[in-house]
């Protein structure tokens, strides 16, 4: 059993049933180890946390990362994002940001300014891929639209603004793509968008 292990499972606990609710406990009968074997490899549960919030962003950038390689017109890969987000909001338990902001604040505070700044650079570059392409407007402001769509996808993970008992997030997370896609399109993107049935193709299949 090395550390490598005991990081990914430990994310997996913890984004199915949530930060507060896994215990060091639970993290080392899941794997089948000893609780003194588990405290070899990490300290405590914060170091833990950390490098299980470390390792998600790892995968999640490189995800993204691929969908930009493999797609290369910039309509499809915002949807195509935008399919990934909603898939990943399916598996992760409503909470886990807000367990990450209550009790674990300064890595919540590290990993929202390096999740951000990452998110913000793949969609200005998109943006502006778009734009050549002439799917989206010519007169956008690529910094400013980016920053507008990070923050809102915060709101949407706000268990204040919407609490998991009254919205999904999946739901949430569609509607705002809707929206931010027809704040941003040209008549050809738009034209592209409804002609090929683009959204229904891509976020139902």
């Amino acid at each position: 059993m090395d550390k490598e292990q005991i990081i990914q499972t430990s994310k997996d606990l913890f984004m199915q049933f949530g930060i507060r609710s896994v215990s060091m406990d639970d993290v080392s009968r899941t794997l089948g180890i000893s609780k003194k074997t588990l405290y070899s490899h990490v300290e405590t549960k914060q170091e833990l946390v950390e490098c299980a919030v470390g390792a998600h962003h790892a995968e999640e950038c490189a995800d993204m990362q691929n969908i930009l390689n493999n797609t290369p017109d910039a309509l499809e890969a915002m949807v195509n994002m935008g399919r990934y987000i909603i898939e990943l909001v399916k598996r992760i338990k409503p909470g886990v940001i807000y367990d990450l902001q209550k009790y674990y604040r300064q890595i919540y505070e590290n990993w929202n300014t390096e999740h951000s700044e990452y998110i913000i650079d793949t969609l200005m570059k998109n943006l502006n891929k778009g734009i050549n392409q002439g799917y989206y407007r010519k007169e956008l402001d690529v910094e400013v639209i980016a920053r507008l769509y990070v923050g809102k996808v915060q709101t949407i993970m706000n268990e204040e603004v919407f609490p998991s008992n009254r919205f999904q997030q999946e739901h949430v997370v569609r509607q705002h793509l809707f929206y931010h896609l027809h704040g941003i399109l040209t008549q050809k993107g738009l034209e592209k968008l409804y002609k090929s049935d683009l959204l229904n193709k891509k976020l139902e299949s």
